[in-house]
């Protein structure tokens, strides 16, 4: 028989700070954007799965973390071309 772990209730903070994890990653330690799954999230926070996935689908996370990736890499692309013209100089 498995023994069931307390779930946490999936407050208006949690579930901020959960989305912002999922949209925008966590910096690692070479300064690299690391996304994470809603499955790694749920686990991590201690969230009911089904409830997650409810939130995530309800607030559109898969599209804004879509636009936010989207930002980052033009971000990103400027600062490599602006870097590249100051090298070239």
């Amino acid at each position: 028989m498995s023994k069931k772990t307390p779930k946490k209730k999936l407050t208006d903070t949690l579930k901020l700070s959960i989305r912002n994890e999922f949209v925008q990653g966590i910096d690692n330690e070479q300064g690299l954007k690391v996304l994470s799954t809603l499955d790694e999230l749920y686990k991590k926070h201690k969230v009911a799965r089904a409830t997650l996935y409810r939130a995530a689908k309800k607030d559109n996370w898969k599209n804004e973390r879509e636009q936010f990736q989207r930002q980052y890499q033009e971000k990103l692309d400027q600062e490599r071309i602006k870097n590249l013209t100051e090298e070239s100089k």
